[in-house]
């Protein structure tokens, strides 16, 4: 199903929807996004996977069709490819994030999370980002979300991800994905989601999982940051071209988009400040005529 002929079917009511899979790329505000779609969505039509996203997708794929049939949200770090397990036609959304700033963060949660698979060869070698990007380990740290996007996951080698899985995650992208958003532009993203999937319910948030401390790419040296591109160069060719996408979506909503991002962004930063009377004494008119001048 493309994004254009869901967009018809997303307007019908509830129970005739089909399904919307959210491809969470790690460390691209997902879990923010995650919080948002908790109201979105009954917790009886959501399927999410857990921390164990390969052990998750076993799980699902050996689901009964009954329980397949209920699902409106599937939901999780996944691979392209698992709508081919769903009753029904289903769409695709996704968040994709600048390829060293992701890659830099991703490397702040390792050091952080003692789940993490890679957590005791860090801490325990006290490993440099430079160091675990030559040990040849982190799948996630190299091409990931072509990786991910393209369907091939962990199969490729570290290195070897190749022009052929990148035109592929392109493709997929073009034909299968609702939204394709940045966390970059994450407000934007938002107002996207809300728009293409008839989302009824609030979308305010408060940004959640920010790595606050640890590397950051201004106290980097110049020779990690090249490394980073270097085994990244698949990643930041899909990430310039879901910039050019993400133009067209944004661009297709009009032109008082812009406008109505800024008034949505006014709220989430103050409303939850505003007492009642606040409130009831605010101009919402004179709000948004400052915001279009």
């Amino acid at each position: 199903m493309t994004s254009n002929s869901f967009q018809t079917v997303a307007k019908q009511d509830n129970d005739s929807q089909p399904a919307v899979i959210f491809l969470h790329i790690p460390k691209t505000a997902g879990t923010t996004l995650l919080r948002i779609l908790d109201r979105q969505y009954p917790p009886e039509v959501v399927h999410s996977f857990g921390a164990d996203a390969h052990q998750s997708v076993v799980e699902y794929k050996a689901l009964g069709e009954e329980t397949r049939n209920k699902i409106r949200l599937l939901r999780g770090h996944m691979a392209y490819g698992l709508h081919e397990y769903l009753p029904n036609a289903a769409g695709y959304f996704t968040v994709l994030r600048e390829p060293v700033a992701r890659v830099i963060s991703y490397y702040n949660f390792i050091r952080r999370t003692p789940d993490h698979y890679l957590y005791d060869e860090v801490i325990g070698k006290d490993l440099s980002l430079h160091a675990l990007l030559e040990s040849g380990l982190p799948l996630m740290m190299n091409d990931a979300q072509v990786r991910l996007l393209s369907g091939v996951w962990g199969e490729p080698e570290f290195g070897e991800v190749s022009l052929a899985m990148l035109e592929t995650a392109q493709q997929n992208l073009a034909d299968s994905f609702i939204v394709v958003g940045l966390t970059e532009q994450f407000d934007k993203t938002l107002l996207l989601l809300k728009e293409k999937l008839n989302w009824q319910q609030d979308i305010s948030y408060q940004r959640l999982n920010v790595t606050r401390q640890g590397v950051s790419e201004k106290r980097l040296p110049k020779e990690t940051v090249e490394l980073i591109k270097r085994v990244n160069r698949q990643d930041i060719a899909l990430y310039a071209y879901a910039q050019d996408l993400f133009k067209e979506q944004c661009s297709q909503q009009g032109l008082l988009f812009g406008s109505r991002v800024r008034y949505f962004q006014f709220l989430n930063k103050y409303q939850p400040e505003m007492d009642i009377k606040k409130l009831r004494t605010y101009s919402v008119r004179a709000k948004l005529r400052s915001l279009l001048r």
